[in-house]
């Protein structure tokens, strides 16, 4: 009797060790499916795996690893551009804490895909966010000094809205007017022209009226359309699951291998006293 009491006890320790032992690795490949179900349904906008990610508890903050770089799901949603995506994490998610790094590059994306909706998106996200306060770059500018840097120009309401402004000046002294000038953004700077940005141009050493008048009065040609299509399909957008040993995660990632979706680029009139 006491020989199958000690057996049973050293079973019992054993598989007591076994479950210490092997429950990193579980919970590891739980969070790897609940990450590779959260990829796969921000590829394919799919809202209902998306969902049923947030509704298991998972977090925007979760890395997913890339042949390049680790990225996070945040990161994703934005370089696909998933808005409502972002609205429903911003709805289910209480708190997004990216560490610092993360977060500026998801600024630099969002900025950079000159989108407002998404802007919004990302700002319901992280309401916390002291967006006068937020520098990305290189250059360490603002927001407003990066949006007018690649004329994402649809971005400039919502950052004045936030209190940035025109001539703040960025380490190298130049400003958001002087940027757009720069790289000929001419939304931008048809904007600030009727804002009245220009009657304030004299003050401003860092550029000269002559620069901003021949940038203004420049008659080159609307920019036309470029469109860019994918060429083949692949094979995961008819697939629910992904197998670990047989997809590419480069190609799942790169949102300009997305099949049937184009960049648009709108046209300007010339502008006019």
């Amino acid at each position: 009797m006491n020989r199958k009491i000690q057996l049973l006890s050293l079973l019992l320790s054993l598989t007591f060790l076994s479950l210490l032992l092997f429950q990193p690795l579980l919970i590891d490949d739980i969070q790897d499916e609940m990450s590779d179900q959260a990829f796969l349904a921000i590829v394919k906008n799919d809202h209902k795996s998306f969902e049923d990610f947030l509704n298991r508890g998972g977090k925007l903050e979760t890395y997913v690893s890339m042949p390049q770089r680790k990225k996070s799901l945040a990161q994703l949603l934005v370089e696909y551009e998933r808005v409502d995506l972002i609205n429903l994490a911003a709805k289910r998610q209480k708190v997004f804490q990216p560490d610092e790094q993360e977060m500026r590059s998801i600024w630099e994306t969002t900025v950079t895909k000159n989108n407002s909706e998404l802007y919004q998106a990302i700002r319901r996200l992280n309401p916390k966010e002291k967006i006068k306060n937020r520098r990305v770059g290189k250059e360490h500018r603002n927001l407003l000094q990066y949006a007018s840097s690649k004329c994402s120009f649809n971005l400039i309401k919502n950052l004045e809205l936030e209190g940035l402004t025109w001539d703040e000046k960025d380490k190298t002294g130049a400003t958001s007017l002087s940027l757009a000038t720069k790289n000929n953004c001419r939304p931008a700077l048809s904007y600030w022209k009727n804002r009245g940005a220009m009657d304030s141009i004299k003050s401003n050493k860092d550029l000269s009226v002559s620069e901003l008048t021949k940038s203004i009065q420049k008659t080159d040609a609307p920019t036309k359309q470029v469109v860019q299509l994918a060429g083949k399909v692949p094979d995961f957008y008819k697939k629910r699951s992904i197998p670990k040993e047989s997809y590419n995660r480069l190609e799942l990632v790169e949102p300009a291998e997305r099949p049937g979706e184009s960049i648009q680029t709108a046209e300007y009139s010339e502008f006019s006293d």
